[in-house]
């Protein structure tokens, strides 16, 4: 006692160094879901001189270039990590970058660098812890629904308690088991024996967590005297297993039904086109003639007629007097000529036979 009392009076005199405060204020650790966004800041406790501002992540002995900040040039990413790191707040007094859709390949350690023009460079840093979490599942079951069992999965594996809320009852735990999946998650399944009556009615909560995050289900035990609702394959009520199958049913059914409509509908178009076609083709059929060689009765009537009038010769015109010669040679090749043209302006030919 007497030491401390010393120690103090020194300090206060100024004969031993005080703790200098950090010149970087930094998150140490940050824990971020799977799939969700992290921001990562440092802040400079004094002001300095600063001329650049530089981030890298330190992960399996490597150090990875992510982004830096200058008045002159203002951002810089990493090229191959735009989609990866953007910067949310870009100052020489402060910094602030967002690592985008985490995975398991971004956690780690990620540095931050003033760089000084009178102290060289000012180094924080902070580390990123990702989690995976998916919500607790609760169940009762036992020949007397006393026994009551939560399981979750997560990354690390998560850490399962069950709780009762009711001062009456007490919960006897019985233990864990973990369960390694081959993504890398764990389930873990807890298991406790409810003792008390009676139980109607009363609630129980299933809490899993992973950091500093956490998920909880709770659920109301159900009347003893009714039947205990019918387990999936996987162990669970089929209310948590998804949704009921009747809604998945619903529609398929509905559907097959309009699709089975516009089949029957398009079925009976064709076979009313199909019967109108052959009616009509048979009407056709009927009003088409039987024998392409019959005659019309009005072509009949007149051939008919035809043959009963007598034929009646053309009188000639030349005159009786003077005949046509029977022999053709006995004409002249003149003659011959102009009685096979036109007769109209032909001169008066002589007649060389002697019947003329």
């Amino acid at each position: 006692m007497a030491r401390l009392t010393v120690a103090h009076f020194l300090c206060v005199l100024g004969f031993l160094p005080k703790a200098l405060p950090a010149l970087i204020e930094t998150q140490q650790t940050v824990t971020a879901a799977l799939r969700d966004d992290a921001r990562l800041t440092c802040r400079l406790t004094q002001t300095k001189d600063v001329v650049q501002i530089t981030w890298h992540r330190l992960r399996h002995a490597e150090n990875t270039f992510l982004a830096s900040y200058t008045e002159k040039y203002g951002e810089r990413v990493n090229p191959k990590l735009e989609r990866k790191v953007e910067f949310a707040d870009a100052a020489l007094q402060r910094t602030s970058i967002v690592v985008k859709n985490l995975t398991e390949e971004d956690k780690g350690c990620y540095r931050c660098m003033f760089n000084t023009v009178s102290e060289g460079a000012l180094t924080g840093q902070t580390c990123l812890q990702v989690y995976e979490l998916h919500e607790p599942v609760l169940r009762v079951g036992g020949s007397d629904s006393t026994v009551v069992s939560c399981w979750a999965t997560g990354r690390p594996a998560p850490t399962v308690s069950i709780d009762v809320l009711q001062k009456d009852l007490q919960l006897v735990a019985n233990g864990s088991v973990s369960v390694a999946n081959s993504n890398g998650s764990v389930t873990v399944n807890t298991t406790a024996v409810l003792s008390g009556h009676p139980v109607n009615g009363k609630q129980v909560v299933c809490t899993a967590q992973v950091f500093s995050s956490s998920q909880t289900t709770t659920m109301i035990f159900p009347d003893l005297d009714e039947e205990p609702e019918p387990e999936s394959r996987d162990g669970l009520y089929a209310e948590e297993s998804g949704p009921s199958l009747s809604y998945i049913c619903a529609p398929l059914i509905s559907l097959a039904l309009i699709i089975l409509i516009l089949c029957l509908v398009i079925f009976r178009r064709k076979l009313n086109n199909k019967k109108n076609n052959s009616e009509l083709e048979k009407k056709m059929t009927s009003e088409r003639p039987q024998d392409d060689n019959t005659t019309t009765p009005l072509i009949e009537e007149g051939t008919k007629a035809k043959r009963r009038t007598p034929f009646k010769k053309t009188p000639s015109r030349m005159s009786p007097s003077r005949k046509s010669p029977s022999n053709p040679l006995t004409l002249k090749p003149r003659e011959l000529f102009f009685n096979s043209g036109d007769k109209t302006n032909c001169p008066k030919l002589e007649c060389l036979n002697e019947n003329c």
